[in-house]
């Protein structure tokens, strides 16, 4: 499905009935990403996932800031008709919605954090071995090593066809075209904006100073063989907010919802359930 709002045209999906839920996706990865967390969480709620500006369906032309892409998040909430809702975000999804629960407190029931960073000066960068796989000259071989690596070395050595599906997903090798990054120069150039997007909140301190001032349930989950997103990045997150909850898997990647899916949705509606959303 898509929805207009303002000048920008965004690819959404929407299931289910009961208490609201937005899924904010992270860096160049379209709302496919959330499939097991949006099958699962629409049996008992009613829960939108969206392509952020620059992927997918909402391949969008110019620049944009964290601040553009917090506030199209609170417009498709708004779209949708929620007026207070769960709110789940991964990777740079995490920091929309770390400025999300910042800039509408009142609105955000529940926040839940995965595989994400607060930014700022503690924050932890890559790995050196993610960063040797995105410093790669070719940009087609920078970008399957980069997708082969989101996933832990276990679930790579256990699962070796989940992880070329996904690298052949990212390339535009699939069937499930038009969400590859290679599949227009707009979606290419989507990636870098986010991208920058990226490194510029993270470089004017992010919401590390402010994390204290997120009052709501949070959970934070992540992975300790996260490549990408140090898992040292989770526990400041976790620090930062009090009364937070963090799990770690020791084993898993940046792709954690995929890799332990069927643990994180437990933890999710856990977390969803437990949370007094009457006040």
């Amino acid at each position: 499905m898509k929805i207009t709002i303002g000048d920008v045209e965004f690819g959404y999906d929407r299931s289910g009935d009961g208490e609201p839920v937005l899924m904010v996706m992270g860096l160049g990865t379209t709302r496919v990403g959330w499939f097991n967390q949006f099958a699962f969480l629409s049996k008992s709620y009613d829960v939108t996932a969206f392509d952020n500006r620059g992927a997918g369906e909402t391949a969008y032309g110019g620049s944009w800031t964290m601040r553009d892409m917090t506030n199209d998040a609170v417009a498709i909430a708004d779209a949708m008709g929620y007026d207070r809702f769960h709110l789940l975000g991964v990777s740079m999804g995490g920091m929309i919605s770390q400025e999300v629960a910042l800039a509408v407190p009142d609105r955000v029931r529940t926040l839940t954090l995965i595989s994400t960073s607060p930014g700022g000066p503690n924050s932890v960068p890559p790995s050196n071995e993610y960063l040797a796989a995105f410093q790669l000259p070719d940009p087609r071989e920078r970008v399957m090593r980069s997708i082969e690596l989101l996933f832990g070395a276990h679930y790579r050595a256990e699962h070796p066809d989940v992880v070329q599906a996904a690298v052949a997903l990212s390339v535009g090798d699939s069937p499930a075209n038009g969400f590859s990054m290679f599949d227009s120069e707009a979606n290419q150039a989507g990636f870098m904006t986010q991208l920058t997007a990226i490194m510029s909140w993270t470089l004017m301190g992010g919401s590390a100073s402010r994390l204290g001032e997120i009052a709501v349930p949070a959970l934070v989950l992540h992975g300790g063989a996260d490549l990408l997103v140090p898992v040292d990045n989770g526990r400041l997150i976790a620090e930062g907010i009090r009364g937070s909850r963090l799990r770690i898997w020791d084993d898993a990647g940046h792709a954690l919802i995929q890799e332990h899916a069927g643990e994180v949705n437990e933890e999710l509606a856990r977390h969803l359930a437990g949370a007094d959303v009457s006040a």
